[in-house]
């Protein structure tokens, strides 16, 4: 009895360690995203589209190799979100759309917000 009671300890231990270092993890990257669109939102506002195409294709590599090990602790949707903003955003700077480049910085910014939000290491999230 006293054993079931120690193992059954050590692993609620365990769950809650890999649940904080989960959400240390996500907040990172999310906060890596949220300051990539605002970085990109003033690079189209200051009609800077070289260096916007650059900075775009090296955050949107970096996402795809995040992405695989991201897809084990997240809901494919919020990732396919993320996922679709960048490519939309690549788009819009490729074309130079400085509108579109707003609003999808802005949608961007939402979507990492949200992954970290829907993550967060909360008793509303856990139940």
């Amino acid at each position: 009895m006293r054993t079931s009671l120690v193992i059954s300890l050590v692993l609620l231990m365990l769950v809650i360690g890999i649940g904080v270092w989960e959400e240390k993890q996500t907040e990172v990257l999310c906060g890596r995203y949220v300051s990539a669109a605002k970085e990109l939102r003033i690079m189209a506002e200051k009609v800077d589209w070289l260096r916007a195409e650059e900075t775009i294709s090296a955050y949107k590599a970096d996402w795809e190799d995040t992405t695989p090990w991201l897809q084990v602790l997240i809901n494919h949707d919020d990732i396919d979100d993320v996922t679709l903003a960048l490519t939309r955003l690549e788009a819009a700077v490729a074309a130079k759309e400085q509108g579109q480049c707003y609003e999808i910085c802005a949608e961007l910014e939402e979507n990492a917000r949200h992954i970290h939000h829907r993550d967060n290491f909360t008793l509303g999230n856990v139940l």
